[in-house]
């Protein structure tokens, strides 16, 4: 089996990409034939249409469904057709170059990193899509041997908490760059674990967690992802769970039996599902656990309240077991809405009792008060509950999509037309023939492909919907493949058979606007940054150096604007929430390492380049990172670009976790042990020691840290 050869990772035939860094995999002597029997080769899950990363799999790592026939990779484009008014298409090229033939690029965004979607690694969310496309769970056919980054991004893989998109197991996870098959989709991946999924997710993720990752903390103004704990983290330490307030040191013991009748390797890479099912409140006075997780994804759901720096004090309360999935809570931890047993009977708890409110519930969404509620039963009939009224029935053979932050409208799909209903009105149709949603805002706008016939063939087409009227994107783009997308805002960027020049084009869309971009053959890393105002992309990317041009294209106006060079030879890079950009330049082949510059300035050298392995923390501009990486010891030196140069915290780093600017904990392990020590870095000179035979560090999930908050659970 080949290996990437910027991160190590596993190579299955037929991957244009890197699973675990997004790194291109060199083409065959004939690319165009080989990409084409790539094309021809790949499956799709038929229930989710997420494509199935390793052939002729058992299970999806999308829905975590036992897939019995694989669908193939849909077909090509056909001819012109004639466009709709209101579509303006402009082209905006950069300086000159070969003729556009675009290949797949990144599985991660690194700049909308607080959206969380993925865009990682695609079997990098854990959860149903998990990191969606982030976590996996084990099955026969799915690699076991890949490795994880060191700063994990819980920012490409959390679990949102009330308020928040849950997303789904590995290999889905919000893969925003991952073409779907026709079969209509969820907005997001669906966050919970079936028994077959989490199987799945254990097999493709154990490696991610055998190293740690930086991840964002604490959160910025208006992000919409995933918002983590300042104060508190959380780790494994002799199997059990433990709990640790980072300004004070204290810890305790959460579980007594964490990894009930589970295997040892489940055990091991069951870390990830363990992030999801945490939450504490975002004034930290209570947090919410599992204990007893089985292999059939059941648990038992505890809550303790957590008094100021004396954490231990306190017993802990069992709310209930053989829970499933994914629980919500209100965003002051008081009203928690969770699926139980076999039966998937859904409840709300108020802390002192539990009502029923249905059974056969198969995925369900709450507003941030706990109020109103929207789910789906297991026939697919769509209702709405709120307060304490009896549930109403909105529709039958439904699949949510989305709903307006108070609940008082929701998307939804039937038989592939998309409706739109408010609240006390009849539903509105949006449009028919819609084979997938793939992106849905909270404002009401969203993008999603429809079905055409085009000179006597079938063909997607993509449309934006404004929140009041259909408009179709590009008036000769074919089957388009979205290669990433703005979480936050209305912005694509996709590859599309353009029926007029005959060839697939590179395009930008800008709310319904299109703008073809001229870019070469090796054109990769494309990404928005997090306001929506920049387009960052690698081109002319040298295989064998690893390396390409860093280019950048303001948007402003609704227009795209054309692209200027801003550095050369750059191999990877990340972006600066307050603007700026971070890369890595002057590749060390042999040692996996780069100099490293910010905004252009070189800061240091021998630094761990691939994904995951740097981050900056929240939005303060420090960075973390490893030099002097050892990959076979999977250790290094943590650092912080704080300040305007490097400060060394500490050697012999397995993993590291950014919290605040100032604020961050990280795990030091010796010699050939798989546990150590775990510490608070505070800016000082003076390392803090929280714990040790430490194995694993997590953070933690801050509840209803958002808006609408979606759990989902498929079949057991």
């Amino acid at each position: 089996m080949k290996k990437c050869l910027k991160c190590g990772g596993a190579i299955e035939n037929g991957m244009s990409f890197c699973m675990n860094c997004g790194n291109p995999v060199p083409k065959d002597d004939n690319p165009a034939e080989s990409q084409a029997a790539e094309t021809l080769a790949k499956q799709f899950c038929p229930h989710c249409g997420a494509e199935l990363k390793v052939p002729d799999a058992k299970f999806c790592i999308g829905c975590g469904k036992q897939v019995d026939k694989p669908a193939a990779a849909a077909g090509s484009a056909g001819s012109a057709a004639a466009g709709p008014a209101g579509s303006a298409v402009s082209t905006v090229a950069r300086p000159a170059g070969p003729a556009t033939v675009i290949d797949p690029t990144v599985k991660h965004d690194a700049a909308e990193y607080t959206t969380y979607e993925p865009e990682q690694p695609p079997v990098q969310t854990a959860y149903t899509q998990g990191q969606a496309a982030d976590q996996t769970a084990y099955a026969p056919d799915l690699p076991t041997s890949q490795p994880a980054p060191i700063f994990e991004q819980q920012a490409t893989q959390p679990q949102p908490a009330a308020g928040q998109t849950a997303y789904a197991a590995p290999g889905q996870q919000a893969e925003e760059t991952e073409k779907k098959a026709k079969k209509p989709l969820y907005k997001q991946p669906p966050v919970i674990i079936a028994a077959a999924a989490l199987v799945l997710i254990i097999a493709a993720t154990g490696a991610l967690f055998g190293m740690g990752v930086l991840s964002l903390g604490g959160g910025s103004p208006g992000d919409v992802g995933v918002i983590l704990s300042a104060d508190y983290v959380m780790y494994i330490k002799d199997s059990e769970l433990q709990i640790a307030n980072v300004k004070t040191l204290e810890t305790f013991e959460a579980t007594s039996d964490l990894f009930s009748g589970s295997a040892a390797s489940y055990a091991s890479s069951g870390k990830y599902l363990i992030e999801r099912l945490v939450t504490i409140t975002k004034n930290g006075s209570r947090i919410y656990y599992p204990d007893r997780l089985s292999s059939d994804g059941s648990y038992n759901l505890y809550t303790k309240t957590l008094s100021g720096s004396d954490i231990k004090s306190g017993a802990a309360t069992r709310l209930d077991t053989d829970v499933r999935g994914e629980y919500r809570t209100s965003e002051d931890g008081k009203k928690l809405y969770y699926i139980k047993g076999d039966a998937r009977t859904l409840y709300v708890y108020n802390l002192k009792e539990k009502t029923k409110i249905a059974a056969g519930v198969e995925e369900f969404l709450t507003d941030k008060s706990g109020g109103k509620l929207y789910y789906l039963d297991s026939n697919r009939g769509l209702y709405f509950k709120n307060k304490n009224a009896d549930p109403e029935k909105v529709d039958s053979e439904s699949e949510l999509i989305g709903a307006s932050p108070d609940l008082s409208t929701v998307f939804y799909l039937k038989d592939g037309t998309l409706y739109r209903r408010k609240q006390g009105d009849p539903k509105v149709k949006i449009s028919a023939g819609v084979v997938d949603v793939i992106r849905f805002y909270e404002s009401g706008e969203m993008y999603y492909l429809k079905e055409t016939d085009s000179d006597k063939k079938t063909v997607n087409i993509l449309c934006y919907y404004d929140g009041a009227s259909e408009l179709k994107i590009g008036a000769n783009d074919f089957n388009p493949n979205i290669l990433t997308k703005s979480v936050r805002h209305a912005l694509l960027a996709y590859t599309a058979y353009d029926a007029e020049k005959k060839e697939d084009t590179y395009k930008i869309a800008i709310k319904n606007n299109v703008f073809d971009i001229e870019v070469s053959k090796t054109f990769i890393y494309p990404r928005f940054n997090v306001s929506g105002t920049k387009f960052y992309f690698i081109d002319d990317f040298n295989p064998d150096l690893k390396s390409g041009d860093l280019w950048c294209a303001d948007i402003a106006d609704g227009a795209f604007k054309t692209a200027e060079k801003l550095y050369d030879d750059v191999v990877d890079y990340g972006l600066l929430r307050r603007g700026g950009v971070y890369y890595f330049s002057e590749l060390d082949k042999s040692q996996a390492a780069a100099d490293f510059y910010v905004k252009g300035k070189l800061v240091d050298s021998d630094v761990n380049y691939a994904y995951g392995y740097h981050k900056e923390i929240s939005d303060s501009g420090n960075i973390l990172y490893f030099a002097d990486y050892n990959k076979s010891k999977e250790r290094g030196v943590l650092k912080s670009y704080e300040g305007g140069k490097p400060v060394m915290i500490q050697d012999d780093v397995a993993k590291g976790y950014g919290l605040t600017k100032k604020t961050a904990v990280y795990l030091v392990i010796e010699g050939s042990s798989k546990s150590g020590e775990m510490y608070r870095y505070d800016g000082s000179k003076t390392r803090k020691k929280i714990d040790d035979d430490v194995s694993s560090i997590m953070l933690i999930n801050l509840a209803g840290a958002g808006g609408v908050g979606y759990a989902y659970i498929s079949a057991w």
